[in-house]
């Protein structure tokens, strides 16, 4: 078996490959080969639009569902003009002594009530006033107390889906 050369032909722009000695051409005629040229152009012109567009656009806030719908204030966090009436007035900053934590506690334990009256009495955004009122307050107490008016006012909130 001879030895076949393989050349390379410049044709219009396009490569052929034959072997020497004038043999068969293979199946690349140049059209098919100005085509696959133009056809991988293509997909690199594409892939670059797209790299391009991901990137652009990869770091603009795209708008959700969930960034269309606000919901409204959390009532704990809302800062108060004055300062509430129930809270005992510190002129340092310390934290409450024994007997003002029990009068205080009795306070907010009056307030519960009250609240506890006018959902019983069918004003339920009243009620819900005066426990978002008494959880406030419960902040001062620590966290263990507030998390217990949480809970109790949540499960409330909860049943009559407010």
């Amino acid at each position: 078996m001879p030895l076949v050369k393989k050349e390379t032909v410049m044709r219009n722009n396009a490569i052929v490959l034959g072997t020497g000695g004038g043999g068969n051409i293979h199946n690349s005629s140049p059209q098919m080969i100005r085509k696959g040229r133009l056809w991988c152009g293509e997909i690199v012109c594409g892939g670059l639009v797209a790299i391009a567009s991901f990137t652009l656009f990869a770091g603009l806030p795209m708008p959700s569902w969930a960034q269309e719908e606000s919901f409204p204030p959390n009532p704990l966090t809302i800062p108060q003009a004055d300062p509430d009436p129930l809270l005992p007035e510190l002129v340092v900053d310390r934290p409450l002594s024994p007997q003002e934590q029990r009068v205080f506690t009795q306070a907010l334990a009056e307030l519960s009530a009250q609240g506890d009256a006018a959902f019983q009495s069918g004003n339920i955004t009243e009620a819900f006033i005066i426990w978002t009122r008494e959880i406030r307050l419960r902040r001062v107490l620590g966290p263990y107390e507030e998390v217990a008016a949480l809970s109790r006012i949540g499960s409330i909130a909860w049943t009559e889906q407010q």
